[in-house]
């Protein structure tokens, strides 16, 4: 049997369950419904975004990102305000998949 290989994509409300339980992992308690409360306000700003990796279809890992202006540069910068990938997932390349795909 073949593990398939890993798939990045933007997180959607369906999501909001893995990721309350992968925010919950980093130490920050939250429920289904208060991720899904919290997905929707940030995806009401466009300056926000949010991305999960799947690895056999079940999400593994996730990213929270936005962009913001800062003193120190000229242009736009991006700041990762979440990343979390299952224990049991790690060495894969998860993280830097989603960190790449939040770059761009």
């Amino acid at each position: 049997m073949t593990k398939s290989e890993p798939k990045v994509r933007s997180a959607t409300d369906a999501d909001a369950g893995d990721i309350a339980r992968l925010i919950t992992a980093l130490g920050y308690p939250c429920s289904e419904d208060q991720m899904r409360a919290r997905l929707a306000a940030l995806a009401a700003d466009a300056a926000h975004a949010a991305f999960v990796a799947e690895v056999n279809g079940k999400v593994a890992a996730m990213i929270g990102a936005f962009i913001c202006r800062i003193f120190e540069e000229d242009a736009p910068n991006g700041r990762i305000i979440a990343l979390n990938v299952d224990a049991g997932h790690r060495r894969l390349g998860l993280g830097r998949a989603l960190v790449e795909r939040a770059e761009a």
